[in-house]
């Protein structure tokens, strides 16, 4: 789908509505086993140009529920989520958009800005470890921990949201203190029980109107002969179902888990805060992401804690980069800025779960370099016995192998050698990054200007880097002058 805005012909992100069903959720959400009803036309507020013709409605007898025509706003469609009210679905333009690429830019320069700031920043927040305000200790304690550990500010939640951890949520039992200085960060979803009975509730509910919707089809199949005996069964399958339901309860999300050596004055000031509290009680209870945000917003204009990870992590990529690469070809030089990225990505905790075909790649590889190693070996016999003129001895199924003249069978050595090398690389790196997740630190955090002029400057092929949505999304970087420095 396409969009003509101020006459350039765009391309529209994902326009699709998500089909009516039962919702997930991610964690132990408390909403999870809800059902999704179906958005209507009359659910859509389209936004449209004064002198656009409206969209013609594709369901007969409807219509959208209403019409707007705001042009300091991106969206060009939205709904209530079914599952939260509050919240909103929106259609925008697709990530390779000029607004989408300008958005962006603005972005990573903001993130850019926080260099010329951030040694006053990390001065200030230093001074006020041991303020004698209690509250300024605590704002200086969070900013501390958002700049190292690149967390979330965090938000409020809802009794009806997943219960998910920023730095300003942060429970006394989030955070462990091991002598003389390090803290052991632990953040999760937080199940609550009552949630998980209403959700096993709501499941079973779901599961036995299926159930006597396919009674009502089976006793008009029988005449109804056999309706008592199936009620029955259908009432214990669902006690039944109940029953498991209460007693295990569903896996949490991953956790993340990181041990971490910190500054003492901040060790001691966390220490302070967890005093006579219980593990369920907020460590920063003197603040909240209002309270923050105001604060970062006081430091440097627009700052906020993403404004920090997007800084951390470009920041990162780039010294690496410009420290580690050295002269080799251009598989060595993508293992390097590989290397930089899972630095990047373990930073912002970008984890994911070791892929099902993990093991199996791992033993295909073995098995090819492990025969790849039996034909280097045949080739320095035949080296060898080439050197004294007689011949190459037979191959494994008997054959005669043809003639070759020393020189010939050095470079085939040298060539598998390299093929070799490359194969282990190629293990190494799959096993390295095995748990970590990549794409997501390219995709939001990391300016991409850093990545085309470390390609220009190293003459590595940028598609060896970006796969093709993420050339169309950073269209707007590729110009970049190889000297580009973050």
């Amino acid at each position: 789908m396409w969009a003509i805005v101020d006459g350039v012909k765009e391309k529209v992100g994902n326009f699709r509505v998500e089909p009516p069903g039962l919702f997930r959720g991610r964690g132990e959400h408390p909403k999870m086993g809800k059902l999704k009803r179906r958005i209507r036309p009359c659910d859509i507020t389209i936004n449209i140009g004064k002198d656009a013709p409206i969209p013609e409605c594709p369901i007969p007898g409807e219509r959208w529920k209403d019409i707007k025509h705001d042009n300091t706003v991106t969206w060009l469609a939205f709904w209530n989520d079914p599952i939260n009210p509050k919240e909103f679905k929106y259609v925008f333009l697709a990530a390779s958009s000029s607004l989408k690429g300008q958005s962006d830019k603005e972005k990573y320069e903001k993130a850019r800005l926080l260099k010329d700031y951030i040694k006053n920043i990390r001065a200030a927040y230093t001074k006020d470890f041991t303020a004698k305000d209690v509250t300024k200790r605590q704002i200086a304690v969070a900013t501390y921990l958002i700049d190292k550990l690149a967390l979330r500010a965090g938000n409020e939640k809802d009794d009806d949201e997943a219960d998910t951890v920023g730095c300003c949520t942060l429970k006394v039992g989030n955070v462990e203190c091991i002598p003389p200085n390090k803290l052991k960060v632990r953040l999760e979803y937080a199940p609550r029980k009552d949630s998980i009975s209403l959700v096993t509730v709501r499941m079973g509910l779901i599961f036995l109107g299926i159930c006597l919707l396919k009674l009502v089809s089976f006793v008009e199949f029988c005449g109804g002969q056999v309706i008592d005996l199936l009620a029955v069964t259908v009432v214990n399958i669902f006690v039944l179902v109940l029953f498991i339901q209460f007693d295990f309860l569903g896996k949490d999300s991953i956790q993340y888990v990181n041990t971490v050596e910190v500054e003492l004055p901040v060790y001691k000031a966390i220490g302070q805060f967890q005093t006579r509290k219980s593990k369920s009680d907020d460590l920063f209870d003197e603040l909240d992401t209002s309270k923050l945000n105001a604060h970062l917003k006081e430091l440097m204009p627009g700052l906020t804690a993403k404004v920090f990870r997007t800084y951390n992590a470009s920041i990162t990529l780039d010294d690496m980069l410009n420290q580690e690469t050295k002269d080799g070809d251009v598989a060595e030089k993508v293992v390097i800025y590989q290397r930089a990225n899972k630095e990047v990505a373990i930073i912002c905790n970008h984890q994911r779960s070791i892929s099902k075909s993990h093991s199996a790649q791992m033993s295909r590889l073995t098995e090819k370099i492990t025969e790849l190693k039996g034909v280097l070996k045949e080739l320095k016999t035949d080296l060898d016995r080439a050197k004294k003129g007689k011949p190459p001895l037979k191959d494994a199924d008997g054959k005669q192998k043809r003639n070759l003249t020393p020189e010939a069978i050095e470079k085939k050595i040298a060539q598998t050698n390299v093929k070799i090398e490359k194969m282990e690389r190629d293990m190494q790196t799959k096993e390295d990054l095995k748990t970590v997740a990549l794409g997501t630190s390219k995709i939001n955090y990391l300016d991409p200007r850093i990545t085309v002029a470390w390609c220009k400057r190293h003459e590595v092929p940028i598609e060896k880097i970006f796969n093709k949505s993420l050339l169309a999304k950073f269209a707007w970087a590729m110009d970049v002058d190889p000297d580009f420095r973050f």
